[in-house]
């Protein structure tokens, strides 16, 4: 994926990655319900086989941090597909969470997937 850098509306975007590490991606299914921005923490619905915002008091897996949307998407009718980031170093101030969640709230999940705040 190139991002270019030309405007400052581009720079601030470019601001949610931190470090020099692989960022390996993929695409997945985004759970309808949402408009999705680049950046959002996402958690993944096993039996779903879909993702939706992280929230710390779901029981049905999407508690635990599985992804980082790399792209903004809008899902507010309908499911997705879009990127996500599988891994990385992420600058903190610039992920969004949902439902009153935080990054404390789930940073040992993210590690254990390789995905670190900064």
């Amino acid at each position: 994926m190139t991002q270019k850098l030309n405007t400052r509306s581009e720079s601030q975007f470019e601001n949610l990655l931190a470090g020099s590490i692989e960022m390996p991606t993929s695409t997945v299914t985004f759970k309808k319900g949402f408009a999705y921005k680049r950046g959002h923490v996402l958690g993944y619905i096993k039996t779903e086989n879909k993702c939706t915002p992280v929230n710390k008091t779901k029981g049905d897996n999407s508690q635990y941090v599985y992804a980082i949307a790399a792209e903004d998407a809008d899902a507010t009718e309908g499911d997705v597909v879009a990127a996500i980031y599988m891994a990385g170093e992420f600058n903190t101030p610039h992920l969004i969470f949902e439902s009153g969640d935080t990054a404390a709230d789930h940073q040992l999940s993210a590690r254990q997937v390789g995905i670190f705040f900064k």
